[in-house]
């Protein structure tokens, strides 16, 4: 194991390494992955026990998996602002977090960070010509009341619903 000096950098390092052997905690194809009750609290055990072996325990440290927590969130945070600014003239080439790099083997297993599509329900309108009277009316609204939602970029939304003369509120 890398030797590291007793401060928070060095603790945080270690902790990263040790999460990376125990897949059970961040990978969902993993067998023990939705096992909360036994196998995690051991895992977590054993990765507290490993960290304390090597640092003392500071008296307000936080736990382990509160820390990993914080670390993962962090990191998909991080990238997700790197994806949002790849396309802009500011370009972001290597964060400055200084966990970066060891967190980088966490990539793969981060969800999905795509953009979100607009999403509005469809109601009825007594006004479009080509419904039924016996249906309720149709409208564009971005909450989900009654009638399907439609997951659709919004300029395409709007070619697909003026044709068919749909108020949209």
């Amino acid at each position: 194991m890398t030797d590291f000096s007793n401060n928070t950098a060095g603790r945080t390092q270690l902790l990263i390494s040790l999460v990376k052997e125990y897949p059970a905690l961040y990978d969902p194809a993993h067998v023990d992955y939705r096992d909360t009750k036994v196998t995690r609290p051991k895992i977590w055990a054993e990765i507290t026990n490993k960290v304390e072996e090597q640092y003392p325990p500071l008296p307000n440290e936080t736990p382990c998996p509160e820390r990993w927590r914080s670390l993962r969130d962090r990191f998909t945070a991080v990238k997700r602002t790197m994806l949002r600014n790849r396309r802009s003239e500011f370009k972001m080439t290597t964060p400055s977090w200084p966990y970066w790099e060891n967190m980088q083997w966490y990539s793969r297993y981060c969800p999905k960070l795509t953009r979100r599509k607009a999403s509005f329900t469809i109601k009825r309108s007594p006004s479009s010509p080509v419904m039924d009277d016996s249906l309720p009316p149709l409208s564009l609204s971005p909450h989900p009341q009654r009638s399907f939602r439609v997951f659709l970029h919004l300029p395409l939304l709007l070619l697909l619903v003026n044709p068919l003369n749909i108020q949209i509120t």
